[in-house]
């Protein structure tokens, strides 16, 4: 797998490629709820630590029983708090992006792809995967003879690297891009939906920075559709 990789100045950055892939962000809401859900539950856990330092003389069992309940408590604090950290960390990082040379694209087309990221940042990998999921979405008769409608689990048909640009460190104010190219499979089923079968195609975008203590994903759709007569 080879790549070009180019540091420009943040002024100079503009789209290398045609096709700007659109992402979802994730809102700031969750990123507050999650502190405070962590705060809350740290709260719990030390009135419960709190009770059994009281009723450890007493009342042996009842303080037993308490000091489980903040260890469980416990636990989920720190993950609900280490969760809110590494989500405010990544929050720190300029959203990465995602270009390709058209959309929407073949089976069988070779598509140049550019991922673009700001610095800021330390990166300690980032690579970009083309992904494949199928839905089956059927209806069944219920015992009472009416239709329902029945989603099936997921099924991942292609998970493929096709960008691994490693680490390195981006300064302030540049922006580093990636340019490399990839192949849709030749079976690729088109996006959408088909009888009961509904096939997306996405590129994700997987990177981890600060040392391996944030993690980011960012997900790209991108349509695959057969033109071919």
């Amino acid at each position: 797998m080879s790549f070009h990789v180019t540091d420009i100045a943040i002024e100079s950055v503009k789209p290398e490629l045609p096709v700007k892939l659109e992402t979802a962000i994730t809102s700031g809401g969750r990123l507050v709820a999650t502190w405070l859900l962590g705060i809350f539950m740290s709260s719990v856990t030390a009135a419960l630590i709190l009770f059994v330092v009281r009723e450890w003389n007493e009342q042996r069992w009842t303080a037993i029983g308490l000091a489980a309940a903040a260890a469980v408590f416990g636990l989920l604090a720190l993950l609900l708090l280490w969760s809110a950290l590494q989500q405010s960390l990544s929050s720190t990082i300029s959203v990465t992006s995602v270009e390709v040379s058209k959309q929407p694209v073949a089976p069988g087309d070779t598509v140049t792809l550019c991922v673009h990221q700001p610095g800021p940042v330390h990166l300690n990998s980032l690579r970009a995967n083309l992904v494949g999921i199928q839905r089956i979405e059927q209806k069944t008769a219920g015992p009472d003879g009416k239709l329902r409608h029945e989603r099936l689990p997921d099924k991942m048909t292609l998970h493929e690297n096709i960008l691994d640009a490693g680490g390195g460190r981006v300064r302030r104010g540049m922006c580093r891009q990636w340019m490399t190219t990839f192949v849709v499979p030749g079976n690729a089923d088109d996006s959408g939906k088909e009888d009961s079968i509904v096939s997306n195609w996405t590129i994700e975008v997987w990177g981890k920075a600060c040392f391996g203590l944030v993690g980011f994903l960012y997900q790209f759709p991108i349509k695959v559709r057969d033109t071919r007569s």
